[in-house]
C-alpha cells in the first residue's frame, strides 16, 4: 500500500532534517518563537472562521469578523508565550486585525460562492504519494453566466512575495499543476492567485513544467531521505536562530539509533525542567 506524506512535514524536512526528526519522529514539545509563524498560525484560525461562517454558514459579516478577530487573538495569545520577538508581536497583532476587519474588501458576500476549502489533492512521487491541498476556490458569480469565474487561491507565508516571485513555492506548484489539469473539464473560466497571509491577493504567474519537474524531484529526494531516516541539518544560520529546537539541537541528533538518556534530556530542557 503507497504511503501518504503531507506537504507540511515534507516542507519541515525541507526547512532542516533535524528540525523534521525533532518535531514529527521525536515528538519533542513545539513552539514557535518567530513572531511570524506566530502571525501565521494565528491568521490560519481566522480565516477558517471567516471562510466556514460567510462561504457555508452564511452569516452576516458583523458574525463572522467579530468571531474570526476572537479566534485570532486567541491563539496569537496562547503560542506567543515562546517567542523571541516581543516587539514584533505588537505590529503582527495590530495588523492581524486590521487584515481581519478589511476582508469585505475582497469578498462580495452577496454574490460570491466558496465551491471549495481545504481540498485535497494527490501527487504521485514514485510508490509514494504527497497530500497538498487547495486552500480554496470560490465562484466569482454574477447574473451574468457569461461573466462567471473560478477562482482558485493558495495561502503562502511569503511576507513580500520575493520567493512567489521566483517559483520558489512547492506548494503553490502542486495546485497549479492539479488547476492546469481540470481547467479544460471546468464550465467557467478560472484563475489562480496566492495570497500572503501578510498581504493582498495577487494573480498567480504560469508556472513552468520544467520547474514542476524541478519540485517534483525535490519532493522525491526528500521522501527517499525520511524513508531511510538520514535526518540532515541544514547550512543556514538564518534557519537556526528561527527554529524552536535551536537551544537543544546538536550534531549528534543525526545518528539514526539514538540513546534514550539523549532524547529524555533533550525533552526536559524544552519542557524547561
Amino acid at each position: 500500500m503507497s504511503k501518504i506524506y503531507k506537504l507540511q512535514n515534507v516542507e519541515d524536512y525541507i526547512f532542516c532534517g533535524l528540525y523534521y526528526r525533532f518535531k514529527h519522529v521525536l515528538n519533542f514539545p513545539y513552539k514557535p518563537i518567530s513572531a511570524n509563524e506566530v502571525f501565521v498560525e494565528a491568521m490560519k484560525d481566522a480565516i477558517f472562521i471567516i471562510i466556514n461562517q460567510w462561504g457555508l454558514k452564511r452569516k452576516h459579516p458583523r458574525i463572522f469578523i467579530a468571531d474570526a478577530a476572537e479566534a485570532f487573538k486567541e491563539k496569537f495569545t496562547k503560542i506567543s508565550t515562546g517567542c523571541r520577538e516581543t516587539d514584533k508581536l505588537v505590529e503582527l497583532y495590530a495588523q492581524g486585525l486590521i487584515s481581519i476587519n478589511t476582508v469585505l474588501g475582497y469578498i462580495d458576500i452577496t454574490k460570491d460562492i466558496v465551491a471549495l476549502f481545504n481540498y485535497p489533492i494527490y501527487t504521485k512521487c514514485d510508490d509514494s504519494f504527497v497530500e497538498s491541498k487547495i486552500d480554496l476556490m470560490v465562484i466569482r458569480n454574477d447574473e451574468n453566466r457569461s461573466k462567471r469565474e473560478y477562482e482558485f487561491i493558495s495561502f503562502i507565508n511569503d511576507k513580500t512575495y520575493k520567493y512567489i516571485q521566483n517559483y520558489d513555492s512547492i506548494k503553490v506548484g502542486l495546485a497549479r499543476n492539479f488547476i492546469e489539469d481540470i481547467d479544460l473539464k471546468l464550465e467557467y473560466p478560472c484563475n489562480h492567485r496566492y495570497m500572503s497571509y501578510f498581504g493582498h491577493p495577487r494573480i498567480a504567474t504560469k508556472l513552468s513544467k520544467s520547474y514542476l519537474n524541478i519540485a517534483l524531484q525535490l519532493l522525491k529526494n526528500t521522501i527517499s531521505m525520511i524513508e531511510n531516516q538520514v535526518y540532515l541539518p541544514n547550512s543556514s544560520k538564518a534557519k537556526c536562530n528561527s527554529c524552536p529546537f535551536n537551544k537543544i539541537c546538536d550534531q549528534k541528533f543525526v545518528i539514526k539509533n539514538l540513546p534514550d538518556s539523549w532524547i529524555n534530556s533533550a525533552r526536559k530542557e524544552l519542557n524547561g525542567h
